[in-house]
């Protein structure tokens, strides 16, 4: 439980001081790794917490003796599994292990973010709807990551995911789209629009592109569709508010326009009066 991951963590120079001095010191240092990986799995949310940490104090370690380049491998490959474990740990245990577990893949990806957030992430999760809602849950862990946020906004990250969202969130001739895609992709938007505004306002193009697909998604057919952009929009709305955003008038204005539209749809009108 997690008094052993105590005691490791109260040994940990000690484990380094070994690793450093043998020769083969990636060796004793997988073995470490793996031993912490399998707190990942563990059904108690402690252990997990416990596991990253180690996990994170192990790939700094790492990296200071001139390993990252093999943790990194370690990390993403299939058979290691060392981002499977994250992933599995963040969909079991997401309320007490995000900032960790998220800190843990931006440690161990500090020099790879590029693929780490587009590859190999898409290797977890070929489905665009199921990789759209698992990036979604990553952004406001990463605005709170001070040591990583500038890196993951200069690698272009952030505008990958805007121009995935964009992209999905529109409604095509052909149908492509789906209902649930498009509400993924919006809930992805506007998520980054929340936590990294400042990436979304630079370029103009952006933020008015996100506000037509909204008010196309207010008015479309389905019950459902219309509900998720409304409800985005009012959170939105809330946090520039208090932000001042120079935004907040923008999307007000959008949800007035919203009632006027759908005055008519009993349901989207109980929604947005209450």
């Amino acid at each position: 439980g997690t008094e052993w991951y105590k005691e490791v963590a109260m040994s940990f120079e000690h484990l380094i001081e070994i690793v450093k001095k043998e020769d083969e010191g990636w060796e004793t240092a997988s073995h470490l790794l793996e031993i912490f990986k399998a707190g990942l799995y563990s059904k108690n949310s402690e252990v997990a917490l416990w596991a990253c940490k180690l996990l994170m104090k192990l790939s700094l370690a790492l990296h200071e003796i001139e390993l990252s380049g093999p943790a990194w491998e370690w990390f993403v490959n299939k058979d290691t599994g060392g981002l499977e474990g994250i992933l599995y740990c963040l969909e079991k245990n997401y309320s007490i292990t995000s900032e960790a577990a998220i800190a843990v893949m931006c440690q161990f990806g500090k020099f790879n973010y590029v693929e780490l957030f587009t590859h190999y992430l898409k290797q977890s999760f070929p489905e665009m709807n199921a990789l759209m809602r698992v990036v979604n849950t990553f952004i406001r862990p990463l605005s709170e990551l001070k040591a990583s946020k500038e890196e993951i906004i200069n690698s272009g990250i952030i505008q990958y995911w805007i121009d995935l969202g964009l992209k999905k969130a529109d409604s095509d001739a052909l149908g492509y789209n789906k209902p649930e895609e498009r509400a993924a992709a919006l809930q992805l938007l506007f998520e980054i629009w929340t936590y990294f505004s400042n990436v979304v306002e630079e370029k103009a193009e952006y933020a008015d592109r996100i506000i037509k697909l909204a008010q196309r998604a207010n008015r479309d057919k389905t019950e459902h569709l219309p509900i998720v952009s409304l409800s985005l929009l009012f959170n939105l709305l809330t946090t520039f508010a208090l932000e001042k955003n120079p935004y907040a008038p923008v999307v007000y204005k959008t949800l007035t326009f919203a009632l006027v539209e759908n005055h008519q749809k009993t349901h989207i009108r109980e929604f947005i009066l209450n």
